[in-house]
């Protein structure tokens, strides 16, 4: 099992952002706050997988690809809403606890 960490440095002070830093990033050290909306959508899907109603909203795209956890990969919409209500329907319950969130 892999385990990945993303550190998140926000800097308030626009001057100090690149000079203060002691890194140099690879991607961008000027990430702005995105719209609230996108959060939303993905916390929406988030509680459908929690409340196992994978077909409360229709977010996703007919090119979808998802990769569970049981190693399986779905392709399409459609494939990919059966296969996740499939294997979500194997679980008796789940419960997500968030801590944060934010759009970027």
């Amino acid at each position: 099992m892999a385990f990945a960490t993303m550190l998140c440095v926000c800097f308030l002070n626009k001057s100090t952002a690149q000079s203060a830093a002691p890194y140099v990033t690879d991607f961008s050290s000027s990430f702005k706050m995105g719209d609230a909306t996108y959060s939303n959508i993905i916390l929406n899907l988030w509680k459908d997988w929690d409340d196992n109603q994978l077909t409360r909203h229709d977010y996703f795209a007919d090119t979808v690809t998802m990769w569970l956890s049981d190693r399986s990969v779905t392709h399409g919409k459609a494939t990919n809403l059966e296969g996740a209500t499939k294997f979500r329907g194997g679980l008796s319950k789940s419960k997500s606890t968030l801590h944060a969130w934010v759009p970027l």
